[in-house]
């Protein structure tokens, strides 16, 4: 488990960097800042991340919410059925 943690953290992490670095326009001299690559706020690698993982848990939520109103549709579908 511990090391599950440590490979996806360093995988998040270096995505975040990446991601924030082809972000920038690199036509003149380049300044590279950590304190801009790990920022959580704006338009960053950290956010992108961040906001894809809040997007894919709503989805799954949603996506569970819609079965159990299917399976609410058909049981009510077949008690009005037999009565």
């Amino acid at each position: 488990m511990a090391e599950d943690l440590e490979r996806v953290s360093e995988s998040l992490g270096v995505a975040a960097v990446f991601i924030q670095d082809m972000k920038e326009h690199r036509q003149h001299n380049y300044a590279f800042s950590w304190e801009r690559m790990l920022s959580l706020n704006g338009d960053t690698g950290v956010f992108l991340q961040y906001t894809h993982a809040r997007l894919h848990r709503w989805a799954l939520v949603v996506a569970v919410l819609v079965i159990v109103v299917v399976v609410v549709v058909v049981v009510v579908a077949v008690v009005v059925a037999v009565v």
